[in-house]
């Protein structure tokens, strides 16, 4: 019988974004090296997308980018990110998205937004990606619904 510490766990992750052409699955050994790799990604990201986003990588934003990459990786994966306004859900969404090389569909939900609406967004995702689908694309598109929590008492 072996005795496993928790505390060896702590700092573990894998992912196959380590590399850009050949998607290998490995641990990563070194988290310094993966927050380079992060900011070469964030700067692909700038030089693509005409919306900027000037983001530091603390010590707890890159194992949920890590984690969040991993999950975007597996068949049918799929995650509920919950936190404050502000906490860095979408930005770090869309920066996984494009790790993974995935389209990125952005709900968002505001005051008069209503199920006809809903009923809207739905229909242009799925025509955008039957579209994307025809054209021999096998990448899957996330689609990101932006709650905006609006105040209960005036």
């Amino acid at each position: 019988k072996q005795d496993w510490e928790l505390s060896k766990f702590d700092s573990l992750m894998y992912g196959d974004y380590l590399t850009r052409e050949d998607k290998v699955y490995q641990e990563v050994t070194d988290t310094n090296l993966l927050g380079d790799l992060l900011m070469e990604y964030l700067e692909d990201y700038n030089i693509t997308f005409p919306s900027q986003m000037n983001l530091m990588f603390f010590m707890d934003a890159i194992p949920h980018i890590s984690r969040m990459c991993r999950i975007l990786r597996q068949p049918r994966g799929n995650a509920l990110l919950v936190g404050v306004g502000g906490s860095g859900r979408q930005s770090l969404t869309r920066l996984s998205s494009f790790i993974a090389d995935y389209k990125l569909k952005n709900i968002e939900i505001t005051r008069g937004y209503g199920p006809n609406e809903f009923h809207e967004d739905l229909k242009d995702f799925q025509m955008i990606y039957s579209l994307d689908f025809s054209n021999d694309c096998q990448k899957p598109m996330i689609t990101s619904i932006y709650i905006q929590l609006l105040p209960i008492f005036r």
